[in-house]
């Protein structure tokens, strides 16, 4: 079987394409796959499909559930990120920010059904001050915050 970066390779690691749908379906069949294989048919495996870019320690996860590099790089990236919304702003759209926001500060209050600005989904989110926002989503993954109610 192909890596999943090779079958899928516009889905990254991390996103929710490999949690639902084919990316999901592909990512079970081939870690089942992979893990029936002999250590020393991995090892051949491996040197076939190096992991490369945001792929490096893909092998040591699914093996032994180390996580991967850019993990602690995102964590980083989130905490430097940890910035309250201004008064002024009507719209957030740092991926790190947002994902602060919505983990570390705001509170989710609800499910949005209505499809803002051509969303494909919505969440609504409270910030402490009582200030609401939605968490706007596409099927290509974009993702920001717009303000709702002060």
């Amino acid at each position: 079987m192909n890596p999943v970066w090779v079958e899928f390779p516009k889905i990254p690691w991390g996103s929710m394409g490999w949690r639902m749908g084919p990316g999901e379906d592909y990512w079970h069949k081939w870690i089942g796959w992979y893990k029936a294989l002999a250590a020393e048919q991995r090892l051949i495996y491996r040197q076939h499909w190096p992991e490369s870019g945001r792929w490096v320690g893909f092998y040591e996860f699914i093996e032994h559930g180390t996580p991967p590099p850019w993990i602690e790089q995102d964590r980083k990236k989130v905490e430097a990120a940890a910035i309250p919304p201004r008064l002024d702003e009507t719209r957030i759209d740092d991926t790190y920010r947002i994902r602060w926001l919505v983990t570390s500060y705001m509170k989710r209050i609800g499910q949005s059904f209505a499809k803002p600005n051509g969303a494909d989904w919505a969440v609504a989110y409270e910030e402490p001050n009582g200030a609401q926002w939605l968490l706007v989503v596409t099927d290509a993954e974009a993702r920001w915050l717009e303000r709702v109610h002060t």
